[in-house]
């Protein structure tokens, strides 16, 4: 590597150029002048052979080319309705009544047409495999899962405890109460409970079969037996149905034997034919016998005018109908956040031995000896605390333990074992103490420390004064490290692997700092470098991009490659964009342009990711949109975006629904 070193450079001699063998790196922020001018945004370096110069290149804009064709104003037809003449449109769609939709069994989701008889047939999707015992929110399926600990958290054995197991061993260590003679056996039966009181406030709850009479005539069944028992059920032997009531009344049940017409918005006072549905009378708010519509010919719907398509499943599953094409569009739901099984969660098939589950740490889970029976037992021996136990020693001194040996105890003394026995012991503490330790002498016994040391002195806190005085960073298996903290934060750092690094924002300066003489800063927010000298290069490296080393010839200009890299090449002038003039499609390439003459559009021959095809300019102008009446009187007047209108003072542009916006007329 070399340096430049002065600011001028010739060549004498000569007169030829200075060659830069390893290439030139200009700093962001320094500008490349030529002939004293540093160029205006957009421009590039351009050679005319003998020297380089900059020149503004092609735009790229339509605008700037020459011998451009005159554009008539675009052909639009201003009548949808037409009926006679070059402006009728043919084929119009019609929309077809909307046909019926049947729900098959659960299986793989699908959505099908069936052509012959207009009917779409829809199939769930089969969700018997995914977890459903828990809810999510008020009801749905699981989509997440936290394990709990133990696993089976609904089960008894959840409940049990260490504090519980260790009481349960203690009570059966008492003995069986059953010698005692405490009362074993409940004389009452339900007959004598019920005739001291039958009424509770208390729910009963039965885990056998609970068998009882509850039918009442006509008569007995009142509003106000309703309003005092809500949700009570009852037989009525007068028509013989089940009612229960709500609200305080009563509602009849429906059973096998009732009939659709029992349904209260149900209306078959006229009685159905063969083939009819129900269908809602909106006058009478009612279900009532119609006929159905059929496919084919003679009027009502069109089978073959319906379709369906499928989308990729997303959210909760829709269908859509389009009375535009007549598309019915199924979009099956996502089920993809779903979860299929539970996982790691713990099952019975974990355990090969029976007995109570036992967690010895996290996730691990073993079988241990049930003895739940033992436990139970001792439960029912009663509770040993009314037996008269012992529960607390006698008040006694420490010289009646065996091992002790007291001898005028006297206050502040303290318990010491001699070897044989525990004897009384008044302690010798350190009262005072002067320290006469000195640095040197601290460090002549031992000069190394695996505890930090923190030096908190304002100003020169460590001092080298010695000759060849020198700081060894030794890191061990790692790199050896000096920070320069400010408020705790590292701010410099000098590694022995990774240099000299900073943290955000904070930069570095060489020089004198006394005289503030500085010889080169690197700035720590923009890495720019600011140098008090010359920089030298092997290579010229500005914004990212490596430029040539070597002049080009009269007339390149410098042009990227896409990847990094300018080279010298020749200019392309206009970009090589082709304008054609016909009435039919001509051959092209991206970016060509084409004058439809026979409707008065220009298009351009556009290629994206997949497909390439010609592509309106601008879209046509729709003159029904443009009108002489019913400009706006305030912004928020009815609209759609698109409509203009003007009068003799402003032009009105609708730039949304009911939003109006307006220029000044003015002549000149």
């Amino acid at each position: 590597m070399s340096k430049i070193l002065a600011n001028e450079i010739a060549n004498y001699g000569d007169d030829s150029p200075i060659d830069l063998k390893e290439g030139l790196n200009i700093p962001a922020g320094k500008p490349i002048q030529t002939a004293g001018s540093s160029g205006t945004t957009g421009q590039v370096l351009s050679t005319t052979g003998t020297t380089v110069q900059w020149v503004t290149p092609f735009s790229g804009s339509y605008n700037d080319l020459s011998n451009r064709p005159t554009i008539p104003a675009a052909q639009v037809n201003s009548d949808w309705n037409a009926s006679s003449g070059a402006a009728v449109i043919l084929n119009k769609p019609v929309v077809p009544p909307q046909s019926s939709v049947t729900t098959a069994s659960v299986g793989t989701a699908a959505l099908s047409y069936n052509s012959g008889n207009g009917e779409f047939t829809f199939t769930p999707p089969d969700l018997s495999s995914y977890a459903t015992e828990t809810y999510v929110t008020t009801r749905g399926y699981l989509t997440s899962y936290t394990e709990t600990d133990p696993v089976f958290s609904a089960s008894a054995a959840s409940n049990v405890t260490t504090a519980k197991i260790s009481n349960w061993d203690t009570s059966y260590s008492w003995g069986n109460h059953a010698s005692v003679g405490y009362l074993t056996m409940e004389s009452d039966t339900l007959q004598t409970v019920v005739s001291r009181g039958n009424t509770s406030t208390s729910p009963a709850y039965f885990t056998a079969k609970l068998q009882y009479s509850n039918a009442f005539v006509a008569a007995d069944i009142t509003s106000s037996l309703a309003t005092t028992y809500d949700g009570f059920f009852l037989k009525n032997t007068t028509d013989g149905n089940a009612y229960y009531s709500h609200n305080t009344a009563w509602k009849k049940l429906l059973n096998e034997d009732s009939i659709l017409d029992n349904l209260s918005d149900v209306d078959l006072s006229v009685a159905p034919t063969n083939g009819q549905v129900l269908k809602w009378d909106s006058g009478t708010s009612r279900w009532k016998a119609a006929n159905d519509l059929t496919g084919g010919g003679g009027g009502g719907l069109s089978l073959s005018d319906l379709s369906v398509q499928s989308s990729t499943a997303a959210g909760g599953g829709t269908l859509v109908y389009n009375n535009g094409s007549g598309v019915f569009t199924y979009t099956p739901p996502d089920l993809s956040s779903y979860i299929t099984s539970l996982g790691t969660a713990i099952l019975d098939g974990d355990f090969t031995t029976n007995g109570l589950m036992k967690r010895s740490s996290a996730g691990v889970y073993t079988s241990t000896t049930d003895n739940s029976s033992n436990w139970d037992t001792a439960f029912g021996w009663g509770n040993h605390a009314s037996g008269g136990y012992l529960t607390q020693l006698p008040v006694h001194g420490l010289g009646v333990h065996t091992g002790v040996t007291l001898t005028s105890e006297q206050a502040g003394q303290l318990l010491q074992y001699s070897g044989t026995q525990w004897v009384n012991w008044t302690p010798n503490y350190l009262t005072s103490y002067t320290e006469t330790d000195t640095l040197a002498s601290v460090t002549g016994r031992g000069a190394t420390t695996s505890i930090a040391l923190t030096l908190s002195a304002a100003g020169e806190a460590l001092k080298l004064d010695g000759n060849n005085s020198r700081i060894t960073v030794n890191g061990g298996n790692a790199s050896g490290e000096i920070q320069v903290q400010h408020q705790g934060n590292a701010r410099v750092t000098l590694n022995g692997t990774n240099g000299i690094t900073t943290s955000s924002g904070i930069g570095l300066s060489l020089g004198n700092y006394g005289t503030n003489l500085w010889r080169a800063e690197i700035d720590g927010t923009t890495g720019n470098i600011v140098t008090g000298g010359s920089l030298t290069a092997g290579s010229m490296v500005v914004g990212g991009l490596t430029y040539p080393t070597v002049n080009g010839t009269n007339g390149q200009v410098l042009t990227s490659d896409g990847a990094g890299n300018v080279a010298w090449a020749a200019s392309s002038g206009g970009g090589g964009a082709s304008v054609t003039i016909s009435d039919t499609p001509p051959a092209a390439s991206a970016g060509d342009l084409w004058w439809e003459s026979d409707t008065g559009r220009l298009k351009i021959y556009y290629q994206d990711t997949d497909t390439i095809q010609w592509v309106d300019v601008n879209a046509p102008l729709r003159q029904d949109r443009i009108a002489t009446t019913g400009a706006p009187s305030a912004a928020s007047d009815t609209g759609v975006a698109g409509d203009i209108r003007y009068d003799s003072g402003y032009v009105y542009i609708a730039v949304a629904t009911n939003t109006w916006k307006r220029a000044a007329l003015t002549t000149w």
